[in-house]
């Protein structure tokens, strides 16, 4: 409630002064005192608490709190005594029991009384130590000195806690106060060796007096049994002390270390593996203790790091020369039971000393290792280094005269060792033998760890500690944290949380600095301060007592302190882990989940559980991501298990650039889980060109899918998510921006290799599908979608398979974003390439099929006409034999009975296949020549009288169903023509809209992309002069298309291929940051600050000068010439030239000055210009010829007529194109001598929608695409 004296005194001032009378005043005197107590003002409160006990005397509280009063005082006496007081007044305080049995060991006292407190506290708290220690001291101070009594009390509580490393001590101190000495050996070797008390400096310090009374009594020579258990534990001593101790006292037991082991090596003839392997361990002991010890002492200030660093880098130099104890040996291997742990132990605390003594020769040497190795041999192994070694560790006079019986001394290991500079294989080797050494010291894990992490990286390595292998590896329940729950990955996110804050923390320290800039960033772990908080020590100590079972005391405070960092670690609410923090978890666990897929697939169950816990901690940090996005911080507790406290310096681009990377690793999670829809979502909103790269993996999936359906909406839709794979590889080439070291480029590259395969399989049409008669080439969408335009002419949808489909440039996407690559543009010009030829095959083989319709069309309709004709000679006939038949009619009415028709007349044959024949008339008519064509139908007069004579009705109705008949056919025969006339306006619609198509995609679409980048449409030149025909001069030669488009046809994909497209790559010959500006209107004007780049140009044999500055804006481009020249100025830290400048719209002479940081950079630049300029020299290069470079420049190359195609490109009208960002635009350019045919074909190209000019541009043609469109322009003309 009060923290200090002055709120107490306040609030007694303000209780009492509402009290004027004075026995009330005392009656407030015993809730004052407790309030002064409380802030350690002992002396006020009791003085308050004597007024109240002058009042109320029989208040049990009053005497008790009196007590403790006495006791903080140190007046045990005066404490005891209130302390009885108050247990007569209220008898039911146990409490108080226990403390007065505390205090009778403490203060002299009756054997008989101390008996009578005994008694009591054995009926209400038996079993308490405190009982133990006052019946020690009962027996102690009884007269007779039973001996046997206190032994026996001794050994009845070892039974009870076996585990009390007093009561050993206690039992071993008893047996030499009562010469026990050879009791004492045998109980001293036989606990030591079950390695239970390793830790504690009190056991180890009560051997060493055991074996020195044995040693004194026995002599103990050539008892190996007895040199290894002393050596044991005087490097115990040593190395407990190096950690508690001052360095006088370790001096001290490491120079008994120094003699003792100078005699055991003296031990005649003892060669057995097992001693001699102990030696060797032993010696390396004791030359990392004493390199251990110098750094204790320049830590101290008792000595400068600049003289200690060289002594101690020999010393552990040498403890790493000394192999560490084979565990597969023999002598190993067959060790008695009672040997093991030893030996087991022997083999840990080996790898310990390599491994320590390795990472701080890691941090104690300097430059060249091998270099550095070699120097510290030549100066310190020798023997006037080893008594400088000697004299600096040993400084007291006992300990410097008896260098006559220093192992240091005599013997050979320090001269004649060879020194080794441990590897970083090894290291590890040494890390994983001993990291089980301290496993309740959580500093222990946290300083190896640090050894291969540092706050540079953004994630931990997998350390491979299985301290708590016996635990479930992971729970599915994240929201609750019982301690019972505990499992493997509590406790490696819990270390990884522990060495982030230990590095952060290590960090900081760094960069304040040591108070001597020699003092190394890292000492042995006994050397170092604690590494964690005392929270986070006592956490990972109460796991490991919970993992072993050996929790004795404070049970419930233990569970609570594991259960509060079970929560912490998964996130329970009021956690107080920060957001940074949680990302570094989840890096973490992904790195730990990849190593471990390499141990083998017995770890494939852990992988899957360590993905889960990382997806999980990438979750809670988007959330908390978006919170502090809204400026919504979380609640921060008091007190907080991992104190990190970068959050605060989150600004608005750091927050956006984690939530970049958490949903990267969001989206990753979900395309491992198959939910692509949710992936893409995910991937199309980051700029990265790792989430492109996986956009493009799920296209290629769900295609892979989609191939799998045979329907044709199957296949339509394997192209279109092909495609969109396309698009995501390009947007890839884009993010990557010609970064050669990317790990991505050959991944990447590959991907689209497989793709575009893909897509130019998909473009071939199947070996059971046909075109479409009436087909229409699709229309190309420069978006990246792929539509059909509206055809009145009808085709097959489901076999529509257009290989421009496979061309989608996402230009938008682009221009979001960021410039496309030299690789995505090279890409595309390859499919473009690739798409050009397979659409004018296709356009080809179309209009031949057009052509042979065509004339299939023109013979149906001249045989229309033959049919027209007949049927008007037809009609006629019919006519004039229905009048001589109604002639014949009205006589036949007229005649008798008995009369018969003239014998002139003769019936007219009909044919009824639409052919007519006319008789052959002659008068009078001659039966026997009349031979009428018309042999179907014919009357014979002679037969009539046995036949029926037609009916007028039969005559009638014949004659109007010829007439039906007639009237049928012309209609049917009209309505066709009408179709073919209908059909053959639609089919010049269609050569016109391939036309536009074809113009399209020779002009507006190279010419955009020659634009963008000229260096590009160089490479598309050289790619076209090795195989791609151009546009040819004389169009009178391609007057026989189907020759050729024959020969055009032979012109192959194959070799178009095989071309080499890398885009040979600008050498950096300079690269610095500078300052650059330009002198205009008497005064230097900035022009920004950037990478000032010399690049040498292959095309040119020669070098340019190029600046973009930090905001990505082209300041300066020129190439040196030959009348270029530099200076040095401003103490030579800055260089001034001249020249043309062409970064601007318009090329510009400039005066350039560029600052530099240091003087060498700025000579280095000069250097390099002038080179620069040597090389203009010889390769002449001269501004006068750079500027005339604004006249077009012509490539030639033979079409397949033998004709000489003509391609006129101007590289400034070009750059300054493609620099002021306008609209594509292209221009044909006809040379002199070329026929009218090619005039016309190219104001025909120039005028669909292209200005010729302002063209910047001219774009190579194809000999077949040439002769179509000029046979469609003559085709137009004509109609």
């Amino acid at each position: 409630m009060f923290r200090t004296k002055q709120d107490v005194d306040r609030h007694a001032a303000s209780v009492l002064g509402r009290l004027k009378n004075e026995k009330e005043k005392n009656s407030r005197g015993y809730q004052i005192a407790r309030l002064y107590f409380d802030v350690s003002e002992y002396e006020v409160a009791k003085r308050y608490l004597t007024s109240f006990l002058s009042v109320r005397e029989t208040v049990p509280q009053a005497h008790k709190l009196m007590g403790h009063i006495f006791l903080k005082t140190n007046e045990k006496e005066k404490a005891l005594a209130c302390y009885k007081r108050a247990l007569g007044l209220d008898g039911s305080q146990k409490d108080l029991i226990i403390k007065i049995c505390e205090l009778c060991t403490q203060v002299p006292m009756d054997p008989e009384r101390a008996r009578f407190w005994l008694e009591k506290a054995e009926q209400t708290c038996p079993g308490n130590d405190v009982i133990f220690r006052l019946r020690e001291m009962i027996a102690q101070n009884s007269g007779d000195e039973d001996f046997q009594e206190l032994e026996n009390l001794i050994t009845s509580e070892l039974t009870q806690r076996p585990e009390d490393v007093s009561l050993r001590v206690k039992l071993l101190r008893f047996y030499l106060k009562s010469g026990k000495l050879d009791h004492a050996y045998n109980v001293a070797v036989q606990t030591d060796r079950t390695m239970a008390f390793t830790d504690s400096l009190e056991w180890y310090e009560t051997l060493l007096d055991v074996y020195y009374a044995y040693k004194g009594k026995t002599g103990c020579r050539g008892d190996l049994r007895f040199y290894t258990q002393f050596l044991h534990t005087l490097r115990n001593v040593v190395y407990l002390r190096l950690c508690y101790r001052e360095p006088v006292a370790c001096a001290e037991v490491l120079h008994q270390f120094d003699q003792v082991l100078q005699e055991a090596v003296q031990i005649p003839n003892q060669q057995e593996d097992d001693w001699m392997s102990f030696l060797t361990e032993m010696t390396g002991q004791f030359f990392f203790s004493c390199g251990t010890l110098l750094l204790k002492r320049a830590q101290k200030g008792g000595l400068s790091w600049k003289d200690v660093i060289p002594l101690a880098s020999v010393c552990y130099l040498l403890n790493n020369s000394i192999i560490t104890i084979d565990s597969r040996s023999e002598w190993f291997v067959s060790a008695s039971k009672d040997k093991k742990s030893m030996y087991e132990h022997l083999h840990m605390i080996s790898n310990f000393r390599r491994s320590q003594g390795g990472h701080t020769l890691q941090a104690l040497g300097k430059g060249d290792t091998a270099t550095w190795t070699q120097k510290l041999r030549q100066q310190y192994c020798r023997q006037q280094g080893r008594e400088k070694l000697y004299d600096t560790v040993f400084t007291l006079p006992d300990m410097r005269a008896k260098k006559d019986s220093s192992y240091l001394i005599k013997n050979r290991t320090y001269t004649d060792n060879v020194l080794l500079f441990p590897s970083r294989r090894q290291m590890r080797s040494f890390d994983s033998g001993c990291y089980r050494l301290h496993p309740q010291s959580l500093t222990n894990f946290i300083w190896l760890a640090l050894q291969r992490y540092s706050c540079k990286d953004k994630a931990q390595p997998y350390y491979g500690f299985d301290i708590f292998e016996d635990l479930v590896y992971s729970v599915k329940n994240m929201s609750v944290g019982g301690a019972e729950s505990l499992c493997q990955l509590d406790t490696d996110v819990f270390l990884i949380a522990s060495v982030c804050c230990a590095a952060l923390r290590h960090q900081e320290m760094i960069h304040m600095g040591h108070s001597d800039p020699t003092q190394p960033d890292f000492l042995p772990l006994s050397l170092t301060k604690p590494l964690c908080t005392q929270e986070q020590a006592d956490w990972w100590l109460a796991a490991y007592k919970f993992h072993t079972n050996t929790v004795k005391d404070n049970f419930s405070k233990m569970r609570h302190t594991l259960q509060r960092g079970i929560e912490t670690v998964r996130l329970v609410a009021g956690h107080g882990v920060s957001v940074n923090l949680i990302i570094h978890i989840a890096r973490s666990l992904e790195v730990k989940a990849s190593e471990m897929k390499q141990l083998g697939p017995q770890f494939t169950l852990n992988v899957t559980d360590t993905e889960t816990r990382a997806e999980f901690y990438w979750e809670q940090a988007l959330e908390m991501l978006n919170r502090l996005d809204k400026n919504r911080n979380p609640h921060v507790p008091k007190h907080r298990l991992f104190k990190d406290d970068t959050d605060q310096d989150l600004d608005e681009a750091t927050i956006k650039a984690l939530t970049s990377e958490v949903q990267y690793a969001v989206g990753c999670a979900a395309m491992k889980k198959n939910k692509y829809e949710d992936a893409i979502n995910i991937f199309d909103k980051l700029h990265t060109p790792y989430a492109s790269l996986n956009s493009a993996k799920i296209y290629k999936v769900l295609a892979e899918q989609e191939r799998s359906r045979d329907a044709p909406v199957g296949r339509e839709q394997h192209q279109i998510l092909l495609t969109k794979a396309r698009d995501a590889i390009y947007r890839t080439f884009d993010l990557l921006q010609g970064d050669k070291k990317h790990e991505l480029n050959k991944s990447v590259q590959q991907h689209y290799d497989e793709i575009e395969s893909q897509l130019m399989s998909v473009a071939e049409w199947g070996d059971d599908e046909e075109p479409s008669q009436y087909h229409t080439p699709t229309a190309i969408q420069m978006d990246g979608d792929v539509s059909s335009p509206d055809h009145s002419t009808p085709r097959d949808k489901s076999k529509t398979k257009s290989p421009a489909a496979q061309v989608s440039f996402n230009t938008s996407d682009a221009g979001r974003h960021i410039r496309p690559s030299p690789e995505h543009m090279d890409a595309k010009i390859r499919s473009l390439a690739y798409s050009q030829e397979s659409l004018v095959k296709m356009v080809l083989a179309r209009n031949e099929e057009l052509v042979k319709f065509n004339s299939q069309l023109v013979e149906a309709l001249r045989e229309n006409r033959e049919v027209i004709t007949q049927l008007k000679e037809l009609n006629k006939s019919v006519q004039q034999h229905y009048d001589e038949i109604e002639s014949q009619l009205m006589s036949v009415a007229e005649w008798g009975d008995d009369e018969e028709p003239s014998q002139y007349h003769t019936p007219t044959a009909i044919q009824m296949d639409g052919d007519v024949s006319s008789p052959d008339h002659s008068t009078p008519r001659d039966k026997s020549r009349t031979k009428s064509p018309a042999a179907q139908v014919s009357f014979n007069t002679s037969d009539a009288g046995r036949h029926i004579r037609p009916s007028p009705e039969h005559m009638d109705a014949k004659i109007r169903s010829l007439a039906y008949s007639q009237e049928s056919l012309v209609k049917m025969v009209l309505a066709r023509n009408e179709e073919l006339v209908k059909f053959n306006s639609q089919l010049v619609e269609a050569l016109r809209e391939n036309r536009e198509v074809i113009t399209q995609l020779k002009t507006e679409e190279l010419a955009r992309q020659f634009k963008k980048n000229f260096e590009e449409v160089q490479e598309l030149v050289r790619a076209t002069e090795s195989g791609t025909d151009v546009l040819p001069a004389s169009p009178a030669k391609n007057t026989n298309s189907s020759a050729n488009v024959s020969k055009s046809q032979d012109v192959s994909v194959t070799e178009e291929e095989e071309e080499d497209d890398d885009s040979e790559e600008e050498s950096i010959m300079f690269e610095k940051r500078a300052t650059l500006t330009y002198f205009e209107n008497d005064e230097w004007k900035k022009l920004g600050m950037g990478n000032l780049k010399i690049l040498y140009n292959d095309d040119l044999n020669g070098n340019q000068i190029d600046m973009e500055t930090d905001d990505k804006q082209k300041v300066c481009n020129h190439v040196i010439c030959r009348e270029h020249s530099i200076k040095l100025e401003n103490q030579k830290r800055a260089c001034m030239w001249s020249a043309q400048d062409f970064s601007t719209d318009e090329p510009v002479r400039r005066d350039f000055k560029a600052a530099f940081s240091s003087v060498a950079a700025a000579e280095e630049f000069a250097k390099s210009f002038m080179e620069g300029v040597s090389l203009a020299r010889d390769s002449e290069l001269s501004e006068k010829i750079s500027h005339e470079m604004d006249t077009p420049v012509i490539f030639s190359h033979g079409d397949a007529t033998g004709g000489q195609t003509r391609i006129l490109v101007s590289q400034s009208e070009a750059s300054s194109a493609t620099s002021m960002g306008g609209s594509s635009q292209c221009e044909t350019r006809i040379q002199p001598g070329e026929s009218e045919g090619s005039q016309s074909a190219a104001s025909s190209l120039t005028g669909e929608g292209v200005s010729a000019t302002d063209a910047s541009s001219v774009v190579s043609c194809s000999p077949e695409l040439s002769a179509l469109l000029s046979s469609f322009l003559e085709e137009d003309q004509k109609r």
